[in-house]
């Protein structure tokens, strides 16, 4: 379980990648404002620099919406693989469980609750690990 320690060290991470993302999409937003009030203000006016100030605009605008979101799925996502890590029972080391029984025959790798090998057919000992 996350406990409240966690919890706020996760909602801080957001808080500060969410506002990573804001400052940068803010600072792309402002050239294009001005790149398009520059175009208009000193009658250099062209639809293709206006364009490009706009696309300039929603870029930004684009960067801090998806800039939020990431932030959250990637602080989301770090907190779940701890936790499945604490509460994953690692066998001790040099203790291997028996994963199926081998065929004594032809070697096959068989299922645990086989009486019989998939492969050749013969029946399996319970030796045969």
């Amino acid at each position: 379980m996350v406990t409240w320690t966690e919890a706020f060290k996760a909602a801080a991470k957001i808080v500060l990648y969410t506002l990573a993302f804001y400052v940068i999409g803010s600072i792309i937003i402002a050239f294009g404002v001005i790149g398009a009030i520059s175009s208009i203000q000193y009658g250099r006016f062209s639809s293709s620099s206006f364009l490009m100030s706009l696309l300039t605009y929603f870029v930004g605008i684009f960067l801090i919406a998806l800039g939020g979101v990431a932030a959250v799925l990637k602080v989301q996502t770090e907190m779940i693989v701890e936790e499945v890590r604490k509460s994953t029972v690692v066998p001790e080391a040099g203790l291997r469980q028996p994963t199926g029984l081998r065929c004594a025959s032809c070697g096959t790798m068989n299922s645990l609750d086989s009486k019989f090998c998939v492969n050749c057919g013969r029946e399996l000992t319970g030796q045969s690990r």
